[in-house]
């Protein structure tokens, strides 16, 4: 398999200033975890339920190499999970040129992982190329990224696919059960075309961050 020089052409959108005024308030929301669970009920089992996670992307340390038109990218994500396994997520990103190709909650692995170092395999896809030569795992991605426009790229409500290949033995909804019990294992990955061509073939994000389980959702 070739590394690819290109990627397909993707639709665009404009970021409001009001975009990044909604990031800034839901991050000043964040709760304990632990607690939220708690007054959710001790039991994920019976009618679904929906809750709602924040995840603050920063620029992968790994970007951290000469020439990388990336090197300055970060952003935010908000998701919305349910029990019955639907998921979607939107996210705001600024400060990247090249195309984003894939996006991902990843499962963190090995010895003390956890979501905000430690790397592992994608769980569900959100936005993505499903082009021979980029990031395929085996589950299509539902809709192509936004790429940016005029610094910034804003996608907007991706619906998450389960990626079989990594959730063998488990349901969609066994899965976001996990994530709301252990949210600090997990985290929210971009991929852009630089990255993929730099690392090629072991893909690294190039902005991640942690989920932070933010309470149910209305």
């Amino acid at each position: 398999m070739e590394s690819p020089t290109a990627s397909p052409p993707m639709e665009t959108a404009t970021t409001t200033v009001a975009d990044v005024a909604a990031a800034a308030s839901t991050s000043s929301s964040l709760h304990n975890a632990a607690s939220i669970v708690g007054a959710g009920g001790t039991s994920l089992r019976g009618a679904a339920k929906c809750y709602n996670f924040y995840s603050q992307l920063n620029i992968n340390p790994l970007q951290k190499y000469p020439n990388n038109p990336d090197s300055e990218t970060f952003g935010f994500t908000t998701c919305k999970l349910c029990t019955n396994g639907t998921a979607h997520c939107t996210s705001l990103l600024r400060g990247g040129k090249s195309d984003l190709i894939a996006s991902h909650i990843h499962l963190a692995e090995g010895p003390d992982a956890d979501g905000t170092r430690s790397e592992g395999p994608p769980v569900m896809n959100f936005c993505g190329s499903n082009s021979q030569g980029l990031i395929l795992d085996g589950a299509d991605y539902a809709v192509p990224c936004v790429q940016w426009t005029d610094g910034a790229a804003h996608n907007k409500n991706m619906a998450g696919v389960v990626v079989p290949n990594f959730n063998r033995g488990l349901t969609a909804g066994q899965r976001v059960e996990d994530i709301v019990k252990r949210p600090h294992m997990y985290y929210f990955n971009f991929h852009s075309l630089a990255s993929w061509n730099h690392w090629y073939p072991k893909p690294h994000g190039m902005a991640r961050g942690v989920l932070v389980l933010q309470g149910v959702a209305a």
